[in-house]
């Protein structure tokens, strides 16, 4: 009998925010835009791909999402997720959001293990996130998730990823949280 162990483990989650989760994403949205309009980016430098991350004010919306990502996740994988940090995310129209992961690769220990995107406001046409991923003789391969309002997408923090062209009059609006498992 052969036992198997698991080295890497790369994967995405997808889910829905219930209707019964109270989050009220019209505020979400406010808080999205004010700091994207003052300019309250988490790094200003250029070649950071944290100038298109915004700080967010922290309310009970943002608090909320987040214990509905720790519960989901805790309940289904068995693994303890302690919140990290989290940010806006604004992909205007005919912008995209060049590929990135969320490993900080000088601090390896305080970087996140798991990172998840919340959908705030899409338009009418489609858009999406490309995820890059690699294993074994499977090289370079990519896959889409669709941007949906109230779409939760939970993944391996070390995935990179990139949002693709914006192509709807208005902005699409994300919030970025990182998690480390226990």
């Amino acid at each position: 009998m052969f036992k198997k162990k698991t080295l890497v483990d790369q994967s995405i989650y997808t889910t829905k925010i219930p209707k019964v989760l109270p989050i009220n994403f019209d505020k979400l949205n406010i808080n999205i835009l004010e700091n994207y309009y003052y300019k309250n980016k988490l790094n200003p430098h250029q070649f950071s791909y944290l100038k298109d991350y915004y700080r967010l004010e922290f309310d009970k919306q943002i608090r909320w999402l987040s214990d509905f990502i720790v519960d989901h996740y805790a309940m289904h994988y068995t693994k303890k997720v302690i919140p990290l940090a989290q940010s806006g995310i604004v992909v205007e129209k005919n912008q995209s959001i060049n590929s990135h992961n969320h490993i900080d690769d000088y601090d390896l220990n305080n970087s996140p293990d798991i990172s998840a995107i919340v959908v705030c406001k899409t338009g009418k046409e489609k858009s999406y996130v490309e995820f890059e991923y690699e294993h074994g003789r499977k090289r370079h391969h990519k896959h889409l998730v669709e941007l949906e309002p109230k779409k939760v997408i939970v993944f391996n923090s070390e995935l990179r990823h990139s949002f693709l062209s914006n192509i709807n009059h208005e902005p699409i609006l994300n919030i970025s949280f990182k998690f480390q498992l226990i």
